[in-house]
């Protein structure tokens, strides 16, 4: 089973040892699930981490 997530949220506290922005950020993953019967047996996730940084401006 795969999940495609998104999250919304604010910067108000440091981050990675960046100082609170205040800025809207909007962070996209997904998530792929192994189901054996009928319950999660293993589960890999991937965030857009790079895309987080550039709308932080740490990145162009």
């Amino acid at each position: 089973m795969v999940c495609r997530n998104t999250s919304r949220m604010m910067h108000q506290r440091e981050f990675m040892g960046i100082p609170p922005t205040g800025k809207q950020l909007t962070l996209s993953g997904i998530s792929i699930y192994r189901i054996v019967d009928g319950k999660i047996r293993e589960e890999w996730n991937l965030a857009d981490t790079q895309g987080l940084m550039r709308q932080l401006g740490l990145v162009p």
